[in-house]
């Protein structure tokens, strides 16, 4: 695999700094946040490819909701696509690093910490 795909645009946002937010949120690519309570977290409409995302929680659990098209690949499971599929997290701590594998669409999570995540 190629991966000089996934590196970050040079004129994208810093992944240096995390935002905390503690309402439903609309996500922006190439951000960093930390939920403060339970959150839904919407992926971005329009994402190049390697695009970036991470999320973690600090009290409550996240749940990323997509937009129509858009899946998520968590290991073995992909979610529901568009607007019905989701993955939430289970507990304070957990967090996943997502890029965007196919432009606008297919996410994948590079990486995960947590106990269990529902991918639906």
């Amino acid at each position: 695999m190629d991966w000089s795909a996934y590196q970050l645009p040079t004129n994208s946002g810093s992944l240096n700094d995390w935002t905390t937010v503690n309402v439903d949120t609309a996500m922006e690519i190439n951000k960093r946040y930390f939920t403060d309570g339970n959150l839904n977290m919407l992926l971005p409409l329009t994402a190049p490819k390697g695009s970036i995302i991470r999320i973690s929680n600090l009290t409550g659990n996240f749940t990323i909701t997509q937009n129509a098209g858009q899946v998520i690949h968590l290991s073995n499971l992909t979610s529901t696509p568009g607007i019905g599929g989701s993955v939430a997290s289970a507990a304070v701590g957990d967090g996943l690093s997502l890029v965007c594998e196919t432009a606008d669409t297919d996410w994948i999570a590079v990486t995960s910490i947590g106990a269990m995540f529902t991918v639906t």
